[in-house]
């Protein structure tokens, strides 16, 4: 997730699945996307899942259309490997969806409410409400997020309503409003 223009400088792990969360561009920019698209295609793994974030829902050009290598997702769901993924692109408010029952994966760019929403890990309660309470209540394996980069981590909450369910804030551009790239891919086995 938040790559902002700067995917092709992250060295990535090996895998089956990549999943980035939006904010593949840097305000917005057109170039950036067909050159993430182009990167998409020439990158080894298997399957490659892509949101929206609020960087590329601010223009004119249809997402969906330009990442033609990979999977994109916008309120949809996709199984790859037998692992059910659902993804939101960026809402400006409230989650107003549901996610599917039986979801393996939730991928939103914004973070549920007081999960990787914060400073350093910390909660702010910036995240969503209705999301939390989607993914509480439908209790995916995974749900990855980014947009607070600064709330960059991985979540567990065991003995918790949330236990069975691992958070990842994969911002890899760190800091409130920092574009450095200042943290490194997250590797998740299910």
């Amino acid at each position: 997730s938040d790559t902002h223009g700067r995917h092709r400088d992250i060295c990535l792990p090996q895998g089956d699945i990549l999943i980035h969360a939006g904010d593949i561009t840097h305000f917005g920019k057109e170039h950036q996307l067909l050159d993430f698209n182009e990167w998409l295609g020439e990158l080894p793994f298997t399957h490659k899942v892509v949101i929206a974030g609020n960087h590329e829902c601010n223009n004119t050009y249809d997402v969906g259309k330009l990442i033609t290598n990979g999977v994109y997702l916008d309120g949809s769901s996709t199984t790859v490997e037998g692992v059910k993924i659902f993804g939101i692109k960026f809402f400006p408010d409230s989650f107003a969806g549901s996610v599917p029952a039986a979801t393996d994966i939730v991928v939103s760019h914004n973070p549920p409410c007081n999960i990787g929403d914060g400073l350093h890990g910390k909660a702010s309660g910036t995240g969503c409400k209705l999301l939390l309470r989607e993914v509480q209540q439908k209790k995916p394996k995974l749900h990855v997020f980014g947009h607070v980069h600064s709330g960059y981590g991985l979540y567990t909450f065991p003995d918790t309503p949330l236990s069975g369910t691992t958070f990842v804030n994969a911002a890899i551009c760190g800091g409130p409003y920092n574009y450095a790239l200042t943290n490194p891919p997250i590797i998740v086995d299910l």
